[in-house]
């Protein structure tokens, strides 16, 4: 059971705004434990352990409240976090790189840019659910411009955000090595990275040519 007698009457006045980058539900195969779980460390069986129980969790708080939100987009969010601002909170949840994007006027500021860079520590296909370098891409794709992804690593589905707009996406690592290499390399692997991407784009576009004339 749950006891809420100490929830804060309050609450019911408060207009809250969660935001979000996954659009998964609580359970089930696309849900927080199935998705998020192994990225975490868990195991097949303790995968299957930690949605049975938000499962149940779900379905007490859906007795107490009279609703269910736990197949709602979002309720997945953190764990489940977001199924609890939902259910307990009355949140509404809203893609967050749209919101971040909208308050830092991000169309405003690539007006007149020829080339734009987004980056993330993994790309695949769950990066179409709202991620940061979709809400760059779709803002690129506004101004025409091409967009490059430089990214930790590149997995399974990231080739479908080329049918979104994304010109191309390269994985900083350019040799076999551990993740904590990787990150105390970061620094290092992204200037080289850049310069051998815009070393490929001032040729393609004729700029190098008009750079060392103006020298």
């Amino acid at each position: 059971r749950i006891d809420a007698t100490q929830l804060d009457a309050r609450l019911k006045s408060l207009r809250m705004i969660i935001a979000t980058d996954v659009t998964n539900p609580l359970c089930g195969t696309q849900g927080a434990s199935a998705i998020f779980g192994p990225q975490k460390g868990a195991t097949p069986e303790m995968v299957q352990q930690l949605d049975v129980a938000l499962a149940h969790w779900a379905d007490q708080t859906a007795r107490q409240l009279g609703r269910d939100e736990q197949h709602t987009a979002g309720a997945g969010a953190a764990g489940g976090l977001g199924f609890a601002a939902m259910a307990w909170l009355g949140a509404h949840m809203k893609p967050g790189a749209s919101m971040v994007a909208a308050l830092v006027k991000l169309d405003h500021a690539l007006e007149g840019a020829d080339l734009v860079f987004t980056g993330e520590g993994r790309m695949d296909a769950q990066t179409l659910q709202g991620k940061t370098p979709m809400a760059v891409i779709e803002a690129a794709c506004r101004q025409g411009t091409p967009v490059i992804a430089l990214v930790g690593g590149l997995g399974a589905g990231y080739q479908q955000l080329y049918q979104h707009g994304l010109t191309a996406a390269f994985s900083l690592v350019d040799a076999p090595m551990s993740l904590q290499e990787a990150c105390r390399q970061a620094s290092a692997l992204l200037r080289t990275r850049s310069a051998d991407i815009m070393r490929t784009w001032l040729r393609a576009t004729g700029a190098a040519s008009t750079h060392r004339s103006s020298e």
